[in-house]
């Protein structure tokens, strides 16, 4: 690439692997080396790793383990630094789906420049543990409910800052047509750091083209996530679009 009478060139290797034993054992592994030269040299690695075990007809055992890191060689310091590690629990009966369930817990710790070229990072570690479960009470109603609890800490040059928060999801989707949904969801953030709490509501309308597709339309009227990893910017309000695949 070059710009401004400046060049710089990147190469990356990557591979990955795949191994299943029936269905009782699945891993995988994808690895990637990035290497950046010219103005500033850097070089990044990146994994994704995912494990899953069947305990059961009804039991699945999950992992995750991701990692990612950038260093500035032209300064000998690390610029970016990412590491995931989450394991679940789901119960997903075979003979009858009517209730299904997922418990997870994470530590996701991540470090970036306190500002632009600043060689001191700033580190941010989440723990959270979240279960979600589905009841399909009759043919036309579904009944899902996700609660979650999330531990944060930030260490930075002027010290150490602790906060927990709290998200709850109740959600109702009814069902007018086999193709045909509408779903709607109260939701609530609370923050002990602030003391505060933010609720509200999000309504989408559901179409189910294909048996194991479904594309949603709706309406986020809170401005908050419903992923207890995010960092909230609180600027989700608004319309959106969901994608989803079943199975």
């Amino acid at each position: 690439t070059s710009n401004a009478g400046s060049e710089s060139k990147r190469t990356s290797i990557a591979s990955g692997i795949s191994y299943k034993l029936g269905e009782l054992f699945h891993i995988s592994s994808r690895n990637e080396i990035r290497r950046e030269t010219g103005t500033t040299d850097r070089r990044q690695f990146l994994t994704i790793n995912k494990a899953e075990t069947t305990l059961n007809h009804s039991f699945t055992l999950l992992g995750t383990y991701r990692f990612s890191k950038t260093e500035n060689q032209s300064t000998g310091f690390d610029e970016h630094g990412f590491e995931e590690a989450s394991v679940g629990l789901a119960w997903r009966p075979v003979n009858n789906d009517r209730f299904n369930a997922l418990a997870r817990i994470t530590r996701l710790t991540n470090e970036e420049p306190v500002s632009v070229g600043s060689q001191a990072l700033n580190e941010t570690v989440l723990e959270t543990a979240a279960i979600e479960w589905s009841l399909q009470i009759n043919r036309a109603l579904e009944w899902v409910e996700k609660e979650a609890l999330r531990w944060k800490e930030e260490h930075d040059a002027a010290g150490s800052f602790e906060s927990r928060s709290w998200l709850s999801i109740h959600r109702l989707n009814i069902l007018f047509r086999t193709d045909i949904d509408l779903g709607l969801e109260f939701r609530t953030l609370s923050e002990d750091a602030t003391d505060s709490q933010k609720q509200g509501w999000l309504s989408e309308i559901g179409w189910r083209p294909k048996k194991h597709f479904r594309l949603g339309v709706g309406y986020n009227f809170t401005d908050f996530s419903d992923d207890e990893r995010s960092l909230n910017d609180y600027s989700v309000e608004g319309w959106f679009i969901r994608a989803q695949g079943m199975y």
